[in-house]
């Protein structure tokens, strides 16, 4: 049994990123940026190890860029990419191997108040093994 690649990169998140929330979009998350929304993409398994592919966005109010102490979303989403690349991670959910990058952070259009940022990485894991 694999463990979920998206709780392993959320569980980074949400353990060396204070003040960024890393979950689902739900309805009224404008009202509680920043976010982080991660998601899987599909991946390839091998006999020992699999390669899922996540994207991650960040939302934050806007300005663009940082202003008065705040970050924009393509910092965070920097920040989050370096982090995340940096492994082995090891999580709650699982161990995170190794992690490539497929897409640098991008700022994307999203609404006149909210700026949205995002990555895609390749997440390597090993199976969890049964208890």
């Amino acid at each position: 049994m694999f463990a979920s690649a998206v709780d392993m990169v959320r569980d980074v998140i949400d353990t060396q990123f204070e003040g960024i929330s890393a979950a689902w979009l739900w309805q009224g998350f404008l009202e509680e940026l920043p976010v982080a929304h991660v998601r899987a993409k599909g991946g390839t398994q091998g006999f020992i190890d699999r390669h899922d592919r996540v994207e991650v966005s960040v939302y934050t109010a806007n300005p663009v860029e940082s202003q008065g102490g705040q970050l924009g979303a393509l910092d965070i989403a920097e920040q989050l990419y370096s982090k995340l690349s940096s492994g082995p991670h090891y999580t709650t959910a699982g161990v995170i191997d190794s992690v490539e990058g497929e897409r640098t952070p991008t700022l994307e259009a999203y609404t006149s108040g909210v700026d949205v940022a995002s990555f895609s990485i390749f997440v390597t894991h090993r199976q969890v093994p049964l208890t």
